[in-house]
């Protein structure tokens, strides 16, 4: 075991806070936007402004965002498995990711419902619903956004079973290794042909379990990084210039080149569904596209933070102690906010855009008081 703990990566706690923020935003994007599926989406005409800045928000950040929060995750499992040891660290996990995934499922997901079913008077018989959803084990399937952490509890227990039945001793530091261009165009590579593969079986829009496994090869691939990269210590050695010009670029070419697959993506009825799978020229190029602006996009975050936000101030702390909680919370507390525009006529993205506003730091709030309940500190930190 490593007994000289690493220095506490600020720029690391800064990057999820930011990337949990952009999920409670992308939500709110759904709401508005009829793009994506949530518990409740205003149906709205949008012109062409809103289409587009909806469309790209929805696609952008779904290129990159979860898939950056699991590749973090896979950075900090390799100590923590070191420190802890198979039995404690499975403990850990299950507390952890497991309890705040339950506690969705049969509190936080029933109370979205409830919220819904009193503004959208459903008129449901809220008690007789709620034991035929225990029941039923519908409940299994109502993960929410606890999607992640469910996945990650099981990509943490395979990871476990490896480092039981592996006959080689894994060391805490190898050498570092220099990340040359030709291996990160190789990581977008292997994500995009497994990707358009998968969404061949399983286009987006598509889920088992509330699991969208179209966007999964991603999500794999960068948790397995995230550990290989610890051992080989990459994120401290990486040239900021290397990571900067990689973002540049994606952003330079990502942009023109969405708008081109856009454009020429759509079927005769105008539609975008061929780009969602199956085995069409438009999914592969939607597929490769996204794969590599995710590795663009996720080399300049890191390389950005690493050397400009490695600090942390009030505010930062503040952000940070509670992201994993807002994570948990918001949901409720969206689809309450929302239910509360809901029949004020209003443009859309001046709604989405108070909705935002209002959503964003309540949750954090809401989640700052809420963590003070005994248990819950533990569990959402």
């Amino acid at each position: 075991m490593n007994s000289n703990p690493q220095p506490r990566l600020y720029y690391i706690d800064n990057l999820r806070w930011l990337m949990i923020l952009f999920v409670v935003l992308m939500h709110v994007n759904v709401t508005y936007s009829n793009f994506g599926s949530w518990y409740y989406i205003e149906k709205t005409r949008l012109d062409m402004f809103q289409t587009i800045y909806f469309g790209m928000y929805g696609s952008f950040t779904q290129a990159y965002f979860m898939g950056l929060l699991f590749f973090i995750a896979g950075y900090f499992v390799p100590a923590s498995y070191d420190r802890k040891g198979f039995g404690m660290f499975i403990k850990e996990r299950l507390t952890r990711l497991g309890i705040p995934t339950l506690l969705f499922m049969l509190i936080l997901h029933p109370l979205t419902i409830i919220i819904l079913n009193h503004f959208l008077h459903w008129n449901m018989n809220i008690p007789a619903e709620y034991i035929k959803y225990i029941c039923s084990f519908r409940f299994i399937g109502s993960t929410g956004p606890l999607w992640f952490a469910f996945a990650l509890l099981v990509f943490s227990f395979l990871y476990a079973m490896v480092r039981i039945v592996s006959p080689k001793r894994i060391e805490t530091l190898k050498e570092p290794v220099t990340v040359r261009p030709d291996q990160i165009l190789g990581i977008g590579l292997i994500i995009a042909i497994f990707t358009f593969l998968t969404r061949v079986v399983y286009p987006i829009g598509s889920s088992i379990l509330n699991m969208q496994l179209c966007f999964f090869p991603q999500y794999i691939v960068l948790f397995i990084l995230g550990i290989m990269v610890l051992r080989r210590n990459v994120l401290q050695t990486i040239p900021y210039s290397l990571g900067i010009n990689w973002f540049k670029y994606t952003l330079m070419f990502g942009v023109p080149l969405w708008f081109l697959i856009m454009y020429f993506g759509k079927d005769h009825a105008n539609s975008f569904q061929l780009l969602n799978g199956h085995f069409t020229w438009q999914s592969a190029a939607y597929s490769f596209w996204e794969s590599f602006f995710c590795v663009g996009v996720c080399l300049g975050f890191i390389c950005w933070f690493r050397d400009q936000f490695n600090t942390q101030g009030r505010i930062s702390k503040f952000l940070s102690a509670n992201a994993f909680g807002v994570y948990v919370f918001h949901t409720p507390i969206l689809v309450f906010v929302s239910m509360l525009f809901k029949d004020m006529a209003m443009y859309p993205f001046m709604k989405y855009l108070i909705v935002a506003a209002i959503t964003i730091p309540l949750s954090f709030v809401i989640t700052h008081f809420l963590r003070k309940i005994p248990g819950l500190n533990y569990i959402t930190k």
